[in-house]
């Protein structure tokens, strides 16, 4: 009686994976992490087994009396082979089961290696402040959006409004005629370059805004310009104290366009502040008589394309805070960058580009007067790709400040809950003009030019 042979397709199927062909790990890998590959082959070699068993028991069962026929290579060592195969699928699914482990092991090293999201870098949230500008808005509306406004103030001290009401029209057309002024040569804008202690204004292109940082800290200042240049503009109301202003007469528009957009920003300015008032527990006019002559300032500023490279460290706008109230800022286009004004944190953070919307900071002044409830957040202007195209950048700044004769003491919401405040009371123009002459040094002249025109 002839041996039961081992069937052929079970040989065929058992046989490659005896040598390893088929692989446990990456089996393993698309059970999403190997347990269904492992559970798989678990059952193959069981079945695998099975086969060897049932052979050695049939084998068996014949008897030693009965004449065994001449062995031939495919029958005469199925049992052994089977026996054969099993043992080493049993060592490859070994093998398999310990690398799948190493993988695992290695995702489990990997992740913990991952580094997590830096929660000290500042969130800059986008807000709809429609309901502040609207009569008719709910007064649940108004709370939401006021509570929004204080959280930021609370944390990054940067936001982004939209639905803010400043008229369209305007914005447009004064950006476009700011543009053309810097288009012109260099010969016709520094007509209007005078700024001085007495007149803080004008044209220029040396400032190094670092620098009132520096101040600040009782550091060495960077002597290296920001790559900018700028045009600023103060108050048009004599109560502030201020020298009437002194405008281009070349674009022929510039003039009025450039009043009337600081005049809807005037009044942006006091609708922020009074929901800031009443974020902080303040009634909504508290900050009215504090500013009803203040000493404002609007600057635009163009980012011209840079050709070559900078030198090391120089950027168009060096890390800097604001200095004043809330800054109110319309930027066209990418690389304004904030960072807590903390020194272990490291992290900055680009700040949304939202179409027709206004980017909105603290400066330190606010920090000083909220006792540091809210952040005055450092931020810089960094340099463009030198990649051939033309990377021209343009914003517009408008600057609120307090009345120039304002003594600044803390707010008393935002005393300690000792009453106790960590700075000393003092004159608001004062703190303004110790960091604004820090920051330029470079382009302060000994008086104004007499030949401008004050318009």
């Amino acid at each position: 009686m002839n041996q039961p042979s081992l069937p052929l397709f079970v040989f065929l199927f058992l046989l490659p994976l005896s040598l390893g062909f088929f692989d446990m790990g990456g089996i393993g890998g698309l059970g999403g992490g190997g347990g269904q590959g492992h559970d798989a082959w678990s059952a193959l070699k069981d079945g695998a087994d099975s086969v060897a068993r049932k052979w050695h028991e049939a084998k068996k069962g014949m008897g030693k009396s009965t004449a065994m026929p001449a062995a031939s290579p495919t029958t005469s060592h199925g049992g052994d082979m089977a026996a054969g195969i099993a043992a080493k699928m049993k060592s490859n699914m070994s093998k398999g089961s310990k690398a799948n482990d190493k993988t695992r092991a290695k995702a489990n090293t990997n992740a913990a290696k991952k580094p997590e999201a830096d929660s000290s870098a500042p969130t800059i949230p986008v807000i709809d402040i429609s309901s502040l500008r609207s009569s008719s808005a709910a007064a649940s509306s108004r709370t939401e959006t006021i509570s929004a406004i204080n959280h930021a103030c609370s944390n990054s001290g940067f936001f982004v409004i939209t639905n803010h009401g400043v008229d369209q029209e305007v914005m447009d057309s004064t950006w476009s005629i700011v543009y053309d002024f810097f288009s012109q040569d260099e010969e016709a804008k520094m007509e209007w370059a005078g700024m001085t202690e007495e007149y803080p204004y004008g044209y220029e292109k040396g400032e190094v805004l670092s620098a009132g940082k520096s101040e600040e800290n009782g550091e060495a200042a960077d002597s290296k310009p920001d790559i900018k240049e700028t045009f600023t503009i103060g108050p048009s109301n004599p109560a502030s104290g201020m020298p009437a202003r002194i405008l281009p007469t070349s674009p022929a528009t510039f003039a009025t366009k450039i009043e009337a957009y600081y005049s809807e920003l005037e009044t942006l300015h006091d609708v922020l502040l009074s929901a800031m008032a009443e974020g902080m527990g303040l009634p909504a006019d508290w900050f009215e008589s504090k500013t009803d002559h203040h000493i404002s300032a609007l600057r635009t500023l163009n980012y011209p394309n840079q050709d070559t490279p900078p030198e090391p460290g120089q950027l168009r706008a060096g890390a800097h805070t604001d200095y004043g109230t809330v800054t109110i800022l319309r930027s066209g286009g990418p690389g304004l960058q904030v960072k807590k004004d903390v020194a272990d944190v490291t992290t900055w953070v680009d700040v949304p580009m939202v179409e027709n919307a206004f980017i909105i900071n603290l400066g330190d002044l606010m920090r000083r007067w909220t006792n540091d409830k809210y952040s005055s957040t450092l931020h810089r202007v960094v340099n463009p790709p030198l990649d051939g195209a033309d990377h021209r950048r343009q914003s517009m700044a408008f600057f609120g400040n307090a009345n120039p004769d304002l003594l600044v003491e803390t707010i008393p919401t935002c005393r300690d809950e000792n009453g106790k405040s960590k700075y000393e009371p003092i004159v608001a123009k004062d703190f303004l003009m110790m960091k604004h002459l820090a920051s330029t040094k470079n382009v302060i002249k000994e008086e104004p030019k007499a030949q401008h025109e004050e318009l």
